[in-house]
């Protein structure tokens, strides 16, 4: 905390170079201004589509950058990141960043090398939530449902029928295709017809190098958030938020404008289930976050099929926008917008501070 200030100084990092620049933009703008400057200094920081950081939504004159052009190197671009953040003195980082280069890991390791605090999940936790490949394979070894997949990976489009035949026969149609590590439901492609399999999967792979395909389920969309930190006691100990189910009104499934744009889907919280069903799935959720190593604020989505639950994948970086759903399942336990950011903050400080009594000495 800055000296004499009496205030914690959070930086609040968003944008990033991915799809998911602009919705990651308005996550951060609305935690920056939810944040109470009596309690609080907020610094908001942008990470360029360039992969350039900026300090402020747009960069001041008087601050030398690194250059946003293909010419620009990657390591010139991090060393002014760090050169900023650390010129910042943060107490916190408020990560507001969605998607590859912000969810994945890798600014999570950057600001454990410089030994300063962020929300949210460390660098293993927030990399197998990010890739539903590896966190599925962690779900299927811990008992926790989720939907069977067949893997393609991008040099076995050269056997066309294989791919086809592979899929047919382990998961049969309609199914969905899935980027293996992206978000807010870029590159998930539902398939109702095998001619859709070889184009969709080929849209899908010049994304990323892997793609899973699952069955299409038919049941309930769910979603719920869970708060605390994997193997902290007490209030810090993760907890669910109430369930909210989703129902798209145009879309197939709950895509990228179902999420964004408001009046695209109907979000109810609490969720139109019996409260049994809402105790298992929170129970599954906690028990996902957990196993994961997760901390702060996740969102868990899945299915509820005639059969039982099966869970989708788990979001390290739950978007904060006036239409997300974290923020709706926590209204709904009673917090205010003010109050999960606190909160978010609050449980970073606690991971950083029980982090640094098990530190070897």
């Amino acid at each position: 905390m800055e000296e004499g200030c009496g205030k914690t100084r959070v930086v609040v990092l968003s944008g990033g170079p991915c799809g998911e620049h602009d919705v990651s933009l308005q996550s951060g703008h609305c935690a920056n201004d939810s944040l109470d400057s009596d309690s609080f200094e907020p610094v908001f920081m942008t990470l360029t589509r360039q992969g350039c950081w900026q300090i402020g939504t747009e960069a001041p004159a008087s601050l030398p950058l690194a250059p946003c052009d293909e010419a620009s190197r990657a390591t010139d671009q991090i060393e002014e990141g760090i050169r900023i953040i650390k010129s910042l003195r943060p107490d916190v980082v408020f990560l507001a960043l969605h998607g590859r280069g912000g969810e994945d890991g890798i600014v999570q390791g950057l600001l454990d090398l410089l030994r300063i605090p962020y929300t949210g999940s460390g660098v293993r936790a927030s990399s197998l939530a990010f890739d539903k490949r590896l966190s599925k394979l962690v779900f299927q070894s811990s008992g926790i449902p989720t939907p069977p997949h067949v893997e393609v990976r991008r040099n076995e489009l050269s056997d066309p029928e294989e791919c086809v035949s592979r899929v047919l026969s382990k998961i049969g149609l309609p199914c969905v295709i899935k980027v293996s590590d992206s978000g807010s439901s870029i590159g998930v492609y539902p398939i109702s017809s095998e001619e859709e399999l070889i184009p969709r999967l080929t849209e899908a792979l010049a994304r990323r190098p892997i793609a899973l395909i699952e069955p299409h389920l038919d049941g309930v969309e769910l979603t719920v958030g869970v708060l605390g930190n994997t193997g902290a006691e007490g209030d810090a100990a993760p907890r669910a938020l109430p369930v909210t189910e989703i129902v798209p009104r145009a879309s197939a499934f709950f895509d990228y404008k179902s999420k964004y744009t408001r009046g695209e889907a109907d979000e109810i919280t609490p969720a139109r289930i019996s409260p049994e069903e809402a105790t298992v799935i929170q129970g599954l959720a906690v028990k996902a976050h957990t196993v994961l190593g997760c901390d702060g604020a996740t969102r868990t989505d899945l299915i509820l099929t005639k059969n039982g639950p099966q869970i989708l994948e788990l979001n390290t970086i739950p978007g904060l926008t006036t239409n997300s759903l974290l923020p709706q399942g926590a209204r709904a336990a009673g917090m205010s917008f003010a109050s999960l950011i606190e909160r978010m903050i609050e449980l970073a400080l606690e991971r950083a501070e029980a982090y640094t009594q098990l530190a070897p000495r």
